[in-house]
């Protein structure tokens, strides 16, 4: 049999992947992660300087995915970096792994010579919290931008696993959906309002939420509702008690001046707390000082109105066709109903 000569034109240049990386590090780091850390070392290969815009070009992923990867590699202890004053990375430094490690003090079985015996090797924590998010949404995950969310979620803005799996859940009930990148997004963002806000635990979020529950409440009882608030009632809630963080005894008294005018529309209500809101109202007396400028503001105009028809009067020198009806006297009922109108307008 003869041999084959194989012949390449391929330059002899290659990039090291050191053995203990792919025995101790490898298998826990999900594929983004390890792609960034592949690119690293080519750089390092080159003996060039890289920026994080041109690694996200060419592994078309945005710049927070790759800087994602780099904190990931800095808490295994296999990089460091350091920021500039602006909090951009200016320099990185690769630890070599191909140092020997310190050789451990010698085994029971080496000192008795027993045979040892085998152990499975422990379970990575992010393991266990993917089946327990993959029972929540009743789907495998697989993907690298759902891997990516969780490693973010648990190793980033460390959130304990029993607030993930209620932000899942969560998540799932307010967008309608179990998959895609709308829900991935909608986790991202509550998720970095929590962290925003100082919510670390489900106590937390308890205490965060206990106004928005208390305005459903609220709303349910002063309007005798017994179905649950829709999506646009619940943005408007959230807005009154999360955004603008207005009071409950205020957000009560709109619910109930909207009962008395007929109407339980939260467009309605909300021009009511608009104003509120934009005047600085916190109190009962600071709406019943509105209340009364409102009050003076309206007799101004209604005395202005009074005024304009009477010297229309004096000055006609003869009546004529826009002058020979009645003109219309408007009540306090009629001037209710003109500001419930503009209140909706806005």
């Amino acid at each position: 049999m003869c041999k084959i000569g194989i012949k390449s034109n391929e330059k002899k240049t290659f990039t090291k992947i050191p053995n203990r990386f792919i025995d101790e590090y490898m298998a826990d780091a999900n594929g983004s992660y390890l792609k960034v850390y592949l690119y690293i070392q080519w750089f390092l290969s080159q003996n060039r300087d890289f920026s994080m815009s041109e690694v996200a070009d060419r592994m078309d992923y945005a710049e927070k995915d790759i800087l994602r990867a780099l904190r990931y590699w800095e808490k295994k202890g296999i990089l460091e970096f350091t920021l500039d004053a602006d909090g951009a990375i200016s320099s990185l430094y690769l630890r070599d792994l191909t140092e020997a490690e310190p050789k451990a003090a010698a085994s029971a079985s080496e000192q008795t010579g027993t045979r040892p015996t085998l152990t499975r090797a422990p379970e990575s924590p992010l393991e266990g919290l993917i089946r327990s998010v993959e029972s929540r949404l009743g789907r495998p995950i697989g993907s690298r931008e759902e891997l990516d969310l969780l490693h973010f979620l648990h190793e980033e803005l460390r959130l304990p696993e029993d607030l993930i799996l209620h932000l899942y859940q969560y998540s799932v009930e307010q967008t309608g959906t179990n998959y895609g990148n709308g829900l991935n997004r909608y986790i991202e963002t509550v998720a970095i309002n929590w962290n925003r806000d100082g919510i670390t635990s489900l106590a937390d979020l308890e205490n965060a939420h206990a106004p928005y529950e208390e305005a459903v409440r609220l709303y349910r009882s002063v309007f005798t509702r017994h179905d649950p608030v829709n999506a646009s009632q619940r943005a408007y809630i959230n807005k009154w008690t999360g955004e603008w963080q207005m009071p409950l005894p205020l957000i009560e008294e709109a619910f109930r001046r909207a009962a008395d005018n007929g109407t339980a529309s939260c467009r309605y209500i909300d021009a009511i707390l608009k104003r509120w809101h934009e005047n600085g109202a916190q109190t009962s007396d600071d709406v019943a000082r509105l209340d009364q400028n409102h009050a003076e503001q309206k007799q101004k105009l209604e005395n202005a109105q009074k005024n304009g028809m009477m010297n229309r009067g004096r000055n006609s020198s003869s009546p004529n066709q826009f002058h020979n009806f009645d003109q219309r006297e408007y009540s306090t009922d009629d001037w209710a109903e003109i500001e419930r109108l503009m209140l909706q307008r806005k």
